[in-house]
C-alpha cells in the first residue's frame, strides 16, 4: 500500500510536469517544488520510524496545556483496608485552574491499616482523566516482605471531582493464587494536589 501510494505521487508529479502548457510566470516552480518537497516528506516519513514517531508524539503532546507532577494520597476499602501515598506524573488539557484532561503515569506504596499480618504494596499505574470520569489500569505487587507474593493487575474506574478528589471502584486479578488471602474488589478515595506545573 505504502509503495503504491509512493509510484501514485510520482506519477501524477511527472504527468503535472511532462504536459505542455502556456507560458507561466517565472515564479511557476514553486508548485513543483512543493510537489518534490511532498515527495521527500512521505518517503522520510515512511521509512524512518524515528522521524514519523518523533513528529506523532509531538503532535499529541501539543494539545496539552500543563504538565504536573503532584502528591496523591489515598484510602481503599475492601476485604481489608490500605492507606497508600503515590507520585502522580500527567499531562492536562486546563480551563483556568481545573484540568478536563488528563493522561498520566504513577508510582507509589500502600501499606495495610487493617488485619492480621502487614502487607506492603508497591504499584504503577497509567490513568485517564476525561471531565468528570477517571480510569485506570495498573500492576501491584503484595508481599509481607517474607517469602510470601502476590502480583496482580487491577482496573479501576470511577468520577473525579477535577482531578483533586476521586470516588472509584477497583478490582484486582492476582497471577499467584492469593497466598496473602487478599480480597478482589475495593472503594477506593484518593486525593491529589499539584507541587509542581510546566505550561
Amino acid at each position: 500500500m505504502k509503495t503504491t501510494t509512493l509510484i501514485l505521487l510520482i506519477f501524477l508529479s511527472s504527468v503535472s510536469f511532462g504536459q505542455e502548457k502556456e507560458p507561466v510566470p517565472a515564479n511557476s516552480d514553486t508548485s513543483r517544488i512543493k510537489n518534490d518537497s511532498l515527495i521527500t516528506n512521505y518517503v522520510k516519513f515512511e521509512t524512518n520510524p524515528n522521524y514519523k514517531r518523533s513528529n506523532a508524539i509531538a503532535r499529541f503532546f501539543d494539545d496539552f496545556d500543563e504538565f504536573w507532577v503532584g502528591a496523591r494520597v489515598n484510602f481503599y476499602q475492601g476485604k481489608y483496608a490500605y492507606i497508600g501515598l503515590g507520585l502522580p506524573i500527567t499531562w492536562n488539557v486546563m480551563c483556568d485552574i481545573i484540568p478536563l484532561v488528563h493522561i498520566g503515569i504513577t508510582p507509589g506504596m500502600d501499606i495495610n491499616i487493617s488485619g492480621s499480618t502487614p502487607t506492603f504494596v508497591p504499584k504503577i499505574s497509567i490513568e485517564g482523566q476525561y471531565f468528570i470520569g477517571v480510569a485506570r489500569i495498573g500492576y501491584q505487587h503484595f508481599t509481607d516482605f517474607s517469602s510470601r507474593h502476590d502480583n496482580r493487575l487491577f482496573l479501576e474506574a470511577g468520577l473525579t471531582f477535577f482531578s483533586y478528589f476521586d470516588i472509584t471502584y477497583l478490582h484486582s486479578f492476582s497471577f499467584d493464587g492469593n497466598p496473602l488471602n487478599q480480597g478482589n474488589s475495593y472503594f477506593n478515595l484518593t486525593l491529589t494536589l499539584p507541587i509542581y506545573k510546566v505550561d
